[in-house]
Parts: C-alpha cells; structure tokens; sequence
C-alpha cells in the first residue's frame, strides 16, 4: 500500500526524507512551494556542498554515508539519441538521466542528470531551494564574461565559501596573438583577486605571466585561507600591505630574502590575524637561511619537538635538529607562532604546539650551548 507523503505527520515526513538520496529529494523541492518547505526544514541542519564549475557541471553533496552525489550537466544534441531513464523538473520537457556508480575508490560514486535548462537557471533554482547550503566555484577557462556574470549571479547570496581557478598556463611567445592572451589572462586574473573578496576561502591555480602586477593599494585581503600557486608577482610589500589580514596563506614559487622574511615576521608580531603561512621556494639552494632571519629575534626559544593539532590527518608529534624550528610571541604576549624550515618550505603556524625546547625562557637562544642532541637525533634515526 502506498501512502501519499503530504499526508503523513509532519516528523514522519522528515525522518522519510532524511532517509531519500539526492535525486528524489532534489525532484521534491520541484513539485510544489510547500514540498519545497517541508524538504528545507527536514535538511536544514545536514551540510549540503553545491559545487558549481561554471558552464560545466554542478554537483550536489552531503555528508551521508555511502551517500552518491547528484551531478546535474547541460543537455547537449549529443545526449538526445541515447536511452535513458526520463523524468521531469517543473514544466519542462522528459529529460534523460542516466545513473553512475563506479568501483574505483578515488572517485565519488555519482548519478549524473542531463536537463534541458541552461546550468546557470538549474543554479539560480537551486540556491532558492538550498538557501543554506556551502557554494564552491570553479572556473576552467580565463574567460573574464564568464567569471563576472558567474559572480553577478551569487554575489548577492553571501553563500560562497571557496572561488577555486583551475591552472591554465600561458606559454610565453614573441607573436602578436600571444599578447593578446597574455594581456586577457593578466586582466582575468585581476579580476579574480578583485571580485573573489566576497568569498572566505579563494584558491588560485592558475600561472601568473611574468609582466602580471596587482596593485599594491588596494584594500588588504581579509580570506580565512589564501592559496596561490604561482605566487612570484607577490612581493614582501604586497605581503605586509594585503595578506597579513588573512587567517591561512599557502605561496607557491615565492622568491624572499632574509630581509624580507624578519619584515613579515616582525609584521605579524606587531599586529595580524595570520595563523598559518606556508611558502614553497623555487630553489631549495637560495641564500634564505633560518637561522640568520631568527638573529633579529633574539628571545625566540628553539624547538626541538611540536604536536599537530587534533584535527590533523596526522596526529602525531613531530622532532626537529637543533635551530631547525624557533618559537617567537607577538608583542602582546597573546599568540605564539612556530617557524620551521622544512626542504622547499618555510612553515610559519600557530596550530602546532612546541613540547621541547632548547635552553630555558628569556634565555637568547643563540647562548644556548651545543648539547650532542644532533648527534643523538642522527643515531636514533
């Protein structure tokens, strides 16, 4: 016996939707402005992720177990000779669906749906229905209407969480065509730090070219996390003048001297909201040196072991050689920040927690005299 369920209690009707995957509880919220209500408050508490890759794909997420993903995409002429299963969304025509569930276990299992509204009404719909839900954006191309009228579109709603730009590289080339690109993409790429402001979390992968230059003068970023993969165009200035308000910061490729190190430092001491900073060299050779930046920081202790946080994938603790690792504390006395060097990698966070150190408080650590603990450390390992 089937029973309709608009016409079961009200708790009944969450626990049962609490219980549907994607698919169906997506159709619901198309059925009616009351079914679309009542999906709202039965998920309202669950952690639903909308990615949107622009002009590509959107995908639906929560976190369920063994919960497939619904993947909604664009039907293309290519899509209309295939049998699938059909089914429709408001007044529009039978649309295909076809279900994907894979063995491989790096990839989501997903149920991937083919409609005939354009990916940018399908997301319009969607935000109206989620209202709460986490937004991540990805953009493929550098493609400067694409990314205005994207960010035009959800700016408004405060729900993106994270802009992630995927890498495209431009080859550098003497011919007029290729500065043409290069001039675009530079143009694109200033528009992405411009208008990525609204989001907590921006991730940039794509290749700076070389004649890239963002103003220095423009409003410090405020990001919870900063990630740039190509970071050579970000010099100490726009460090001090733009990401010491940033909470995370991820540079790769970046090219500071010592100087400019101990500045960004002594920045931070005097007042910041960085809590974690990592920096990948472009050459593990350069002249950058720990233990000359940390002479303008002479009440740094030396740390010999750290705890990752409780929340790390590893939680473990972590030794180091003797002035491989310092400790220095703002000038308020109310942050600690562990620096360490590490191969390509300069790690500056807040997260870790020193456990051992080397000499004693107050003491300058370049009085602290050679133990034999390298020697040890060197035999035990």
């Amino acid at each position: 016996m089937t029973i309709p369920l608009r016409r079961l209690p009200f708790l009944v009707q969450q626990i049962v939707i609490k219980q549907m995957c994607l698919k169906p509880i997506f159709l619901l919220t198309a059925l009616s402005t009351k079914m679309s209500k009542i999906v709202f408050l039965a998920l309202r508490l669950e952690r639903i992720s909308l990615t949107y890759n622009v002009n590509r794909s959107i995908e639906i997420t929560r976190q369920v177990p063994d919960e497939h993903s619904l993947d909604l995409f664009h039907q293309s002429k290519q899509c209309l000779a295939l049998e699938y299963k059909f089914f429709k969304l408001l007044k529009q025509d039978d649309v295909s669906t076809r279900e994907v569930s894979t063995e491989e276990p790096l990839i989501t299992n997903s149920i991937q749906t083919f409609w005939q509204f354009e990916l940018e009404t399908l997301m319009k719909f969607i935000l109206h229905k989620f209202p709460n839900a986490i937004l991540k954006l990805k953009f493929g191309t550098p493609d400067i209407e694409i990314f205005r009228n994207a960010m035009q579109m959800i700016k408004e709603s405060k729900l993106i969480t994270k802009v992630n730009v995927n890498e495209i590289k431009v080859e550098p080339c003497l011919s007029d065509l290729d500065a043409i690109w290069a001039r675009t993409y530079n143009d694109f790429l200033r528009l992405v730090l411009d208008e990525g402001r609204c989001a907590e979390r921006l991730h940039v992968y794509h290749i700076a070219s070389d004649n890239f230059v963002y103003d220095i003068n423009q409003p410090p970023f405020t990001f919870d996390e900063f990630c740039f993969t190509d970071a050579e165009w970000i010099s100490k200035n726009h460090f001090l003048k733009l990401l010491l308000t940033c909470k995370s910061v991820r540079l790769l490729g970046v090219e500071y001297s010592n100087e400019d190190l101990v500045e960004i430092l002594k920045g931070w001491q005097e007042s910041s909201s960085l809590n974690a900073l990592y920096m990948q060299r472009i050459d593990i050779n350069d002249e950058l040196d720990l233990e000359t930046i940390m002479l303008q920081f002479p009440q740094a202790r030396i740390v010999r072991c750290v705890r990752y946080p409780s929340d790390s994938p590893n939680r473990r603790n972590n030794d180091f050689f003797s002035k491989q690792c310092f400790e220095i504390q703002k000038l308020n006395g109310e942050q600690k920040l562990i620096i360490c060097d590490v191969l390509y990698e300069i790690i500056i966070t807040s997260h870790w927690e020193a456990l051992e150190f080397e000499g004693e408080e107050g003491q300058n650590w370049q009085d602290v005299g050679e133990d034999g603990e390298d020697e040890e450390m060197d035999d035990e390992q």
